[in-house]
């Protein structure tokens, strides 16, 4: 079958490979730098105590991933507009967040920032598997953990060195502005139109505008109560009894929807009859719950256990992406090469558990920081098979008829696996931090070996079933 993308011209394919790398090193940015830049934008413009809802409402539409998983898998030939749509978009929330005076609109505008990232997990991903072979499209797949693991290192160190010396309005217009550059080169890279795709797609697909709809109502009504039962919307109160209904009716209605119209449906369960897209889809959704644990919250245990400094909190956290700037490339290559994840995924889940294991038993308030350094250090392999394993895996280990919607899917479930841990948590280190961060990293033990059963079932495809789209 005549593929336009694979035939595109060489000389486009590295502008594409550019836009979609710095684009990934823009959301690493501005992810790294929402922490810090929205309490002190807080303090200069007003709105200290609604600026942590930006945290769940970047997250309400993460729907776009399976629409925009849709669109693709319809024609492939959507996916350079799509892209280049989403980062446009990433691009002015941004700008209006540096030129804002009011946090109420940078909350507002933080609801649209998700299809940015959908943009880049759903669509940017399968843009270089259309453009390279198994073995080389495994490569720069690879790469997309290294640009990771850049973002994640710089961000913190650039992004806090930036906000003092010209101010938190500076980094944003700086983030936007390599927005609108990595879309550009996306938007001059290889141009392949509907019309010269449309045959490696589906476009008797239809568009589930209902399941779409009442997805986001069931995020809505049930991320807003119980992120926000101890402060702005307290349990027992009508409103959040109210959202929490709204939930349990979408839920309803979203169950029915599903079942009435399987694979046309907002999340399509007819691409989980594939085994490899239900078992990558399994493990990006506890892997991503069980990473939240340290993720988030070993920063707070140096600061108020242990009582380092924030210099020292982000030492630690900067430690785990080190290794992954090194590893990625050949951790994509071995996936591209024998067309199976499965011995990554457990070589790195037991990594994952035997590393957060030494957490348990060696953290204290009295730990040394070299020791919590170290073991970051080494959780970087873990940290950079993960990245490697969901940028990769999809697109090797799923058939090409399923590939576009399998893989939105699977991100799908890796971001509300993020949101579900951060849920499960905070609750659990509502207790106190230094009594409930043990649990939560129990838990996130229990969730890794969740993974680890189930990545012994992954399988390379048939050499047929591969495809070339």
């Amino acid at each position: 079958m005549n593929n336009p993308f694979l035939n595109g011209p060489r000389s486009k394919k590295p502008i594409t490979l550019v836009g979609l790398y710095l684009g990934i090193v823009a959301s690493l940015l501005q992810s790294s730098s929402t922490s810090v830049i929205l309490p002190i934008a807080a303090l200069e413009i007003g709105g200290q105590d609604i600026y942590p809802l930006c945290n769940v409402i970047g997250n309400l539409l993460i729907c776009a991933m399976p629409v925009y998983g849709f669109f693709c898998a319809k024609n492939p030939g959507y996916k350079r507009p799509l892209i280049c749509f989403s980062f446009l978009v990433g691009a002015i929330v941004l700008f209006t967040r540096a030129i804002s005076q009011s946090m109420v609109f940078i909350v507002a505008m933080t609801f649209f920032y998700s299809l940015f990232s959908a943009g880049i997990y759903v669509v940017g991903f399968s843009m270089i598997r259309d453009l390279f072979e198994g073995k080389q499209a495994g490569f720069y797949l690879g790469l997309v953990g290294t640009f990771m693991s850049v973002g994640m290192l710089l961000g913190p160190v650039v992004n806090g060195a930036l906000i003092d010396l010209v101010g938190w309005r500076a980094v944003c217009h700086i983030i936007w502005v390599l927005m609108v550059i990595a879309g550009l080169l996306l938007f001059f890279g290889v141009k392949v139109k509907p019309s010269e795709a449309k045959h490696l797609g589906n476009p008797n697909m239809k568009f589930d505008a209902l399941g779409a709809v009442f997805l986001v109502l069931f995020l809505t009504g049930l991320l807003l109560p119980l992120s926000f039962g101890n402060s702005y919307i307290p349990y027992g109160t009508p409103l959040n009894y109210a959202l929490l209904a709204l939930a349990a009716v979408s839920l309803v209605v979203l169950v029915v929807d599903l079942v009435k119209k399987k694979g046309d449906a907002i999340i399509p369960t007819t691409v989980l009859k594939d085994k490899n897209t239900l078992i990558l889809s399994f493990g990006s959704f506890f892997l991503t719950f069980s990473s939240m644990a340290i993720f988030f919250f070993l920063s707070s245990y140096i600061l108020y256990v242990m009582g380092g400094t924030a210099l020292q909190a982000s030492l630690a956290s900067a430690a785990m992406s080190v290794l992954g700037v090194v590893i990625g490339p050949m951790l994509g290559r071995h996936i591209g090469k024998t067309g199976n994840a499965r011995g990554l995924m457990i070589v790195g889940t037991i990594a994952r558990i035997a590393i957060t294991v030494a957490f348990i038993f060696l953290l204290s308030p009295t730990t040394p920081l070299w020791v919590v350094i170290v073991l970051m250090l080494l959780a970087g392999f873990y940290n950079s098979q993960q990245s490697v394993t969901f940028s990769t895996a999809p697109q090797i280990q799923i058939p090409a008829e399923l590939r576009a919607q399998g893989n939105s899917v699977i991100q799908f479930a890796q971001n509300l696996g993020s949101s579900a841990g951060m849920l499960v948590y905070t609750i659990i280190i509502g207790m106190g931090l230094q009594e409930g961060f043990p649990i939560a990293l129990w838990v996130a033990v229990g969730a890794a070996v969740l993974v680890l059963i189930a990545s012994f079932f992954l399988k390379p495809l048939p050499a047929a079933a591969e495809g070339k789209g």
